[in-house]
């Protein structure tokens, strides 16, 4: 682990720009830009590297300061220029044909060590950096641009990665890779001069074979060992295949997926299951007959739209994916006869028909797929009422029960709420919980997008779920602090607060939740909504109060600089060091929410779920 730091890692795919199988347009596109300093003036001679489909390539620019890469595919790629006396800078996004991308270079250059060892912390020399992005910004895709001449970042005899020309940045994620190791990518690295970060490898089980088209060696093939996940999957390692088609990477032991994918013309191979629990394994690929799905979408006025996301699915794995153009247009080519097209259009829009088109390639190889036809997400919109003879305020919280990431909405003083979705539901439906803020009633509905007009909602009673909730493995274990009066709040700084109302743990029923900004997890992201949403409902509420506590890793303009950015409004306390207050609630892992009664003593955690029914049963307390 990180040293001194408390969260949980997440491996995360090599770089955030690979996996789409294949490319709507043509490979025709220019893409155009200039690099400067921060005073505006041309930055001559400064190399470029670009990437698509982890083949890179370089220039220089010209004494403008101008560069351009031509051939380019309508599909996600990375850029990234360094001179001589700044620091790189980068970006990532789609090629399109009249963008005039502008990279600003910087003389602030931040220094960065990061120490590779063992368990046995025995330094490791020859790991590498695969990948970073400096401030979560953007990702350079490291090992892919050095026999290009970008200064490689590789391990000393001391196993120390030395990095000195980082963006003016407070911390980068990184992948570190190592022949004999599996990757392993570290979401949170702090950027300080005098921190060195310390990364331990574990050791790994071998995934090794060959891709081949009738018999040949295919090169420059695409291999990565991956887990499904909610909305696209997890990638855990991913290699090139060798001039002979030959390839060997290294993965922690588990059940996982193979794939193999980049050839363009051709259909991928399938995925295909491999278990490196026990011992190595050898999985071949074999590039499979060619099927091809082509289609536009468009609006209804039959304007194109771009940026849909199509993907060809058998059962749960995905097989190809693409990028509707700017034209509208999008390819698929896919190794089976059968399967599903499912559709993922642009924030805020929604197909006509479901979202799913079943496809079964018959006696053809290629398949016009009718136009898929986008029209606007609608707003949900509705009011609350309140049983016969309560006089409540029609105070409530509606909350979606089905969708991912989870939308959140504070009814008004008059019960209303509107829900605007993100994206479309696979089935067109989406579940929602609507629940007082203060009595035990609540509502669940699901709501047909097709449907119109406002919802009229009666809440009922409920029980609520006040048991207590063993312990998960690999989660924080606070069974000992339940029950015992809460440890106080040591922070440094409190933001959106005065400390004096953010101190006293009792007579009132306190929510607290630790946090770090650096956690990029869905679970964090979502934690940090929920507690926006409680701060807002509980708003004049005397005897509630929502506190949060984030890490002491960071410093206080560092935190403050996130708050602002992200408009948080709940309060924020940054911990005292060394993490007291973590320290005092045994807070090994993030997210992690607790709640305190009136008296200070801490009754509950594993609140996931049910935290407006702990609220609510401990106001009731005396």
């Amino acid at each position: 682990m990180i040293g001194g730091l408390r969260f949980k890692y997440v491996l995360l795919a090599l770089a955030v720009l690979i996996g789409y199988a294949d490319a709507a347009g043509a490979q025709d596109i220019t893409l155009r830009g200039t690099v400067t300093n921060v005073e505006g003036q041309p930055v001559a001679g400064a190399r470029v590297w670009a990437g698509q489909f982890r083949a890179g390539r370089a220039t220089r620019t010209d004494e403008q300061g101008n560069f351009k890469f031509e051939g380019l595919y309508f599909a996600p790629m990375e850029v990234v220029a360094l001179a001589e006396g700044y620091s790189f800078a980068g970006w990532n996004g789609l090629p399109l044909a009249d963008q005039q991308l502008k990279l600003v270079l910087t003389p602030e250059r931040r220094r960065m060590e990061i120490r590779i060892t063992d368990a046995a912390f025995t330094p490791l020399p020859g790991a590498w950096i695969r990948a970073l992005s400096p401030g979560g910004f953007y990702t350079v895709t490291v090992e892919d641009y050095e026999a290009l001449g970008f200064p490689p970042l590789r391990a000393d005899d001391d196993g120390v990665i030395t990095i000195d020309m980082l963006p003016p940045v407070d911390h980068a994620r990184a992948v570190v890779g190592h022949p004999r190791y599996p990757d392993t990518a570290v979401d949170y690295l702090p950027v300080r001069a005098d921190r060195r970060n310390q990364i331990q490898l574990e050791p790994g089980k071998t995934l090794r074979g060959r891709v081949t088209d009738g018999g040949r060696g295919i090169p420059g093939m695409r291999v990565r060992v991956f887990q499904p996940a909610v909305g696209g999957s997890v990638v855990l390692a991913e290699t090139c295949t060798d001039p002979e088609g030959y390839y060997a990477l290294r993965v922690f032991p588990g059940s996982y997926y193979a794939a193999c994918l980049g050839h363009g013309d051709r259909a991928d191979p399938e995925p295909v299951p491999v278990d490196l629990s026990e011992e190595n394994k050898t999985v071949n690929f074999s590039l499979p007959e060619t099927y091809t799905l082509r289609g536009i979408v468009q609006e209804e006025s039959g304007k194109p739209v771009s940026l849909t996301r199509l993907v060809f699915r058998r059962g749960d794995l995905a097989l190809a994916e693409a990028l509707s153009d700017p034209r509208g247009r999008y390819a698929l080519r896919v190794g089976v006869k059968e399967g599903s097209l499912q559709i993922q259009p642009p924030p805020g829009l929604r197909t006509r028909e479901l979202p799913v088109i079943p496809v079964r390639f018959e006696s053809v190889r290629e398949i016009e797929v009718p136009p898929v036809v986008l029209l606007p997400l609608p707003v949900i919109t509705g009011r609350i009422r309140l049983p016969e003879g309560m006089r409540d305020a029609p105070l409530a919280l509606v909350t979606s029960q089905t969708l991912e990431p989870t939308v959140r909405a504070v009814t008004d003083t008059e019960g209303n709420f509107r829900i605007a979705l993100g994206y479309q539901p696979e089935d067109n439906r989406a579940s929602f919980r609507v629940e007082h803020a203060l009595r035990m009633l609540r509502r669940d509905f699901t709501v047909n997008l097709d449907q119109r007009g406002d919802l009229e909602l009666v809440l009922d009673s409920f029980e609520p779920a006040l048991e207590d909730r063993p312990p998960i493995p690999g989660q924080n274990n606070l069974k000992s602090k339940l029950g015992k009066p809460a440890s106080p709040l040591e922070c440094s700084r409190w933001f959106n607060i005065q400390p004096e109302q953010a101190v006293p743990l009792k007579d009132r029923v306190t929510v607290i939740t630790f946090w770090g900004w650096f956690d990029d997890s869905p679970q964090g992201h979502d934690r940090l909504y929920e507690m926006q949403a409680l701060h807002d409902l509980y708003q004049g509420v005397d005897d509630v109060v929502i506190l949060t506590v984030h890490d002491a890793s960071e410093d206080a303009e560092s935190v403050d600089r996130f708050l602002r950015q992200q408009g948080i409004r709940f309060p924020v306390g940054l911990d005292a060091e060394p993490s007291k207050t973590f320290s005092a609630y045994g807070i090994q892992f993030i997210p992690e929410t607790v709640v305190v009664d009136r008296k200070g003593i801490l009754r509950y955690d594993r609140t996931e779920g049910r935290l407006l029914e702990l609220i609510k049963s401990l106001r009731r307390e005396r």
